[in-house]
């Protein structure tokens, strides 16, 4: 802590002043705010309800002044509340003194303080200190007024017939102090440091950097001050809790079987160490406290958890208000029985103290802890000879997979010691803040008995190496024995940081410099390059490679973009030329609380064997509903019995599915896609996987975009308008601009359509033909010639479009003459596309019948190849189907949209219509004209009519009701809707089946045969 605030200069007092005429001018009227709230409720409850209670007064005058709010009875007790502003801790021992103040004026048997977020009912009973005073705490965030005060009102109620506080955990009691200081504490923090920046050069630096490291530049810069304070104001007061709890092992207890007084923790000197409140005055008590935080480093170590370095929480500003919350927190804190917590609960507290949306703006994200639970228990497994398994987390956060780790290592390895497992631990985080958590978490485990060290890195993950020796700098907490070799683990486990390539810190050369060393550089620049849109968890995997010994287990919870997108292809193939990739798990909604829909599990073996990892089954498995770690872990062990007649078995049990296939198939196979396996219903699986498929691009000559005008307004116009302005019709092109405009099975022609889209291309083509002038003068001359042919109005668009800047936007400008729109696109050709096709969707996907319509680029030109019929390809594109395979095949993108780039549209695997027979081909073409025409049960006899060629057995009914949840259960992602889950659950067959790739149909195999 920086010795701030030791004598308060004329500066320092103008400084705080600021601060306290700016935080508490926002602060009051929230005060004034809630304070009329609760009055209201209270009123409104009273008087609306049977209670002991009379009607509450606000302002009540007294000898004292005025009690906030006061609640007579003559059978009950009266009640005094007093309220404050949120940045107010409402067991401020001038707040309480005041409360009691007012109760014995008003001879109130009770009274509460509290502000928005915090209540503390008093049970006062004559004690001396007010830190004594025993209490009933309320926690109004998670409880709406209406709930809170019932409940406020019964307790008082009970204390007056039972003389005592009802019974409420000491646990929860101490949250709820840690939490009110906090929450108290940190506008504060926020305004000082807001205050500092700029006007102290190191504290300004020091800022700086810390932005840079946890990549908050995007934050505006209000809400990076709020973070800092808040991050401050946890640190602190895990430090305080921490601190407490050992000191209270320090103390002398009596032991029976020796028959003498001994303390659980010893320390160097013998005494016990000293009061955090005690011996020292307001001025003197942050120089005290970092006396103190040093003594208990000297006196027992703790050294990572004390120490704060050089770092931006080292030197964070405090005052008058700020030391006086925390003298008043520090004798709460101490009057409580905080030894009884478990320990175990210790480091957990964090996640109580902080609400979850407030730890995502902190920069932490959690995993469900059976998440976390499943992947260390997977990865470390019981090694020859007694030792224990090294583990490493190369992104530690707060310590959720290291404190997992350390249970699964005393599991695995009963006899070793505290100490022992600790050192068989390494965390990486290149935040301070979430290390000091994961310290915290990882001594905390076993406080009784000492953590002489800890083997926490404050780093980049991509600064370390295996055989680094420099890692004794970026400790937390320095070691002298230490000499920085971290060689080979034996597991990795990690929830990596998800940012993208594009905000890769400070370089994506940091992140991907390693690959130079794998192989010959291959993944680096070679034929296996990974893609320049690597996300960071790719290079976590890549890297976390390196640590791995040879049969080491990894187990990364990752996003499941890899499996779908392009830059996909080089992980997956760098995964399965190092990896025996042992299972990919996905949940649902409802398989674990807040689970990641978007994310899965990862487990892999490193194995250097390439027959070894040809032989391995990979499991893809989907988690429907809560499962124990125990069943989670055998049902992705299961050995499923894929040979070279099976390539694939599909297991649905009503908890989860699996999908095993053969790690040959997949590494040799043409497609990337594997998103399917893990969330596709089996019946598409089985379609995609089916030989009658091909690619699309097989189908087809050519593909494209539609046209991107860079100025929609300026260049498609409505035919009336343009008539209107003399437009000349040859200037003018048929064109569309929004999907929406189009129906499902609608022909697209000039005269479905008033929309035009202003061509000049061929015009500008003759005056560039001409010659005889600069380049630079080529758009002059265009308009000179307009004139001259007596296009004088076509002229006067222009201008008004170059006086709207149309053509100053980047695409136009781009241009040589920038209305030319066909300088960049053939207009012709996309004019003549056979068919057009959404680049993405919401709900629906159809194929159009193009007759000479220009489209916009949200649209794909498909050209389709000698020998392939038009008419049974629309066919086939406008059936479920193909829908039901998109839903497969697509990436679904924010707000439900899927969508299709041109490389995975043309990838779709659709039916070959060229393999079909003459009755095939003219069952699903007379369906599709039945389509254009309208008719009302065209669409389920092109659904039948695609389903019998393609040989798949399901009903059409079924395939359209199921494809109609796949798709509302991707439109609703994200806000989770368990009917959908369930309906798409219940219509997949439970059962084993096995089919093989290559042949058609699917072999039915009894349970028996793999169970």
């Amino acid at each position: 802590m920086l010795d701030y605030f030791h004598h308060e200069s004329e500066f320092s007092r103008r400084y705080n002043f600021e601060v306290w005429i700016r935080s508490s001018y926002i602060m009051s009227a929230k005060e004034a705010k809630f304070h009329g709230i609760l009055y209201t409720r209270l009123l409104d409850y009273i008087d609306d309800n049977d209670t002991l209670f009379d009607e509450p007064v606000s302002e009540k005058t007294t000898d004292e002044g005025f009690a906030d709010i006061y609640v007579p009875s003559a059978l009950n007790g009266e009640l005094v509340i007093e309220v404050k502003r949120d940045d107010i801790y409402p067991r401020d021992h001038e707040v309480v003194k005041q409360a009691r103040q007012y109760a014995d004026s008003l001879e109130a048997e009770f009274f509460a303080t509290c502000n928005s977020n915090d209540l503390f009912l008093f049970h006062y009973q004559g004690e001396i200190e007010m830190s004594d005073v025993d209490f009933y705490y309320f926690n109004l965030r998670e409880a709406t007024l209406e709930e809170a005060i019932p409940q406020l009102l019964g307790v008082v109620e009970h204390v007056h017939e039972e003389a005592a506080l009802p019974d409420q955990t000491e646990r929860e009691r101490i949250v709820g102090v840690l939490r009110s200081f906090h929450s108290s504490i940190w506008p504060t923090y926020a305004a000082l440091a807001e205050n500092k920046y700029g006007r102290n050069e190191r504290f300004t630096q020091q800022f700086d950097e810390w932005i840079a490291e946890n990549d908050y530049s995007d934050l505006d810069e209000e809400k990076q001050f709020e973070v800092a304070g808040k991050q401050y104001a946890y640190l602190l007061t895990n430090k305080v809790l921490f601190y407490e709890v050992v000191r209270e092992k320090t103390k002398p207890k009596y032991d029976p079987e020796i028959d003498d007084t001994v303390p659980e923790i010893e320390t160097e000197s013998g005494f016990e160490l000293d009061s955090l409140h005690e011996h020292t005055t307001l001025s003197g008590l942050e120089t005290h406290l970092q006396n103190q935080f040093e003594t208990i480093i000297e006196e027992i170590d703790y050294e990572p958890i004390f120490n704060s370095g050089a770092s931006l929480f080292a030197d964070f500003p405090q005052n008058k208000k700020t030391l006086q919350t925390l003298e008043d927190f520090l004798s709460n804190i101490e009057a409580e029985e905080i030894v009884t917590l478990d320990e175990d609960l210790l480091g957990e507290i964090y996640e109580e103290l902080i609400p979850a949306e407030e730890r995502k703006a902190l920069g932490q994200f959690y995993p469900p802890p059976k998440i976390a639970e499943t992947l260390t228990h997977w990865a470390i497994q019981p090694i020859e000879d007694g030792q224990i398994p090294k583990v490493l987390d190369p992104a530690s956060g707060s310590g959720t997979f290291c404190v997992e780790a350390y249970h699964r290592l005393d599991s695995v390895a009963p006899t070793a010691t505290h100490q022992e497992i600790i050192d068989s631990i390494v965390g990486v985080d290149v935040n301070r803040f979430p290390l000091h958590l994961t310290a915290i978490n990882l001594a905390s485990q076993n406080i009784s008995e000492r953590t002489d060290r800890l083997h926490l890195y404050h780093d980049s993950f991509f600064n370390i190496d295996p055989e680094t020796q420099y890692l004794a700098s970026t400790r937390l907490g320095e070691q002298e024995d230490v000499d920085g070799v971290l060689g080979k683990f034996d597991a990795a486990i990690a929830n990596p940081p998800y940012m993208d390539h594009r905000s890769l810190y400070p370089d994506s050369e940091h992140f991907k410099s390693h690959l130079k060393k794998i192989g010959n550089g291959e993944y680096y620049d070679g034929d296996k390059k990974l893609s320049g849109y690597s996300d960071a968890y790719v290079y976590f995997v890549t890297h976390g490679r390196q640590f791995m010994r040879d049969g080491g287990r990894m187990g990364y919870i990752i996003p499941t973009k890899w499996m779908m997108t392009r830059y996909g292809e080089g992980f997956q193939q760098f995964l399965f030329d190092q990896f025996k990739v042992r299972a990919v798990v996905g949940f649902g909604a409802r398989a674990f609380e807040d689970a990641f829909v978007d994310g899965a599990m990862v487990m892999l073996e490193k194995c250097s064997d390439e027959s070894e990892r040809r032989d391995n089954t990979v499991n893809f498995i989907r988690i429907k509903d809560t499962m124990e770690v125990e069943d989670i872990i055998d049902t992705l062990n299961f050995d499923y019995p894929i040979d070279d007649n099976r390539e694939m078995a599909v297991v649905n049990r009503g908890a989860y599915r699996t999908v095993a296939v053969s790690q040959d198939y997949l590494m040799d196979r043409d497609t990337s896609k594997l998103g399917y396996f893990l969330d596709a219903p089996q019946t598409f699986i089985e379609m995609l996987e089916n030989p009658m498929m091909v690619p699309l691009k097989d189908l087809l000559e050519d593909s494209g975009g539609g046209v991107k005008t860079g100025a929609n307004e300026f260049f498609y116009i409505d035919k009336d308008e343009a008539a209107e302005r003399g437009i000349d019709e040859q200037f003018l092109s048929p064109a569309v601009r929004w999907i929406k405009d189009i129906e499902r099975g609608q022909v697209l022609n000039a005269e479905m359509t008033d929309l035009r889209i202003l061509d000049l291309h061929e015009y500008v083509k003759d005056v560039k033909s001409n010659g005889g002038f600069e380049q630079s003068d080529l758009e002059e001359r265009v308009k000179q010639a307009f004139r001259d042919d007596g296009h004088t109005e076509l002229v006067d668009y222009v201008r008004e479009g170059e006086a709207r800047e149309f053509n100053e936007r980047k695409t136009t400008a781009s241009r040589d003459v920038w209305f030319d729109v066909g300088q960049s696109y053939d207009i012709n050709r996309k004019r003549d596309a056979s068919i057009l096709h959404p680049k993405g969707f919401k709900y629906r996907i159809f194929a159009s019948r193009n007759e000479g319509i220009v489209p916009n680029n949200r649209l794909h030109c498909l050209y389709p190849d000698r020998g392939v019929d038009t008419m049974a390809l629309l066919g086939v594109l406008n059936s479920n189907v193909y829908q039901g395979l998109v839903e497969a095949w697509g990436r679904s993108e924010g707000r439900g949209m899927l969508e299709l780039a041109k490389y995975e549209l043309i990838g779709v695997p659709v039916l070959d219509v060229r393999k079909l027979d003459e009755e095939e081909l003219e069952s699903i073409k007379d369906a599709y004209r039945a389509l254009e025409a309208g008719e009302s049960d065209a669409q389920d006899r092109l659904d039948e009519a695609v389903i019998e060629a393609s040989g798949v057995d399901i009903s059409v009914e079924k395939l359209q009701e199921l494809r109609e949840a796949v798709t509302e259960r991707r439109n609703n992602r994200g806000t989770t809707s368990e009917v959908m889950v369930e309906k798409v659950d219940t219509l997949e067959e439970l059962g084993t089946s096995t089919f093989t790739v290559g042949s058609e149909g699917s072999e039915e195999a009894e349970l028996s045969d793999f169970m």
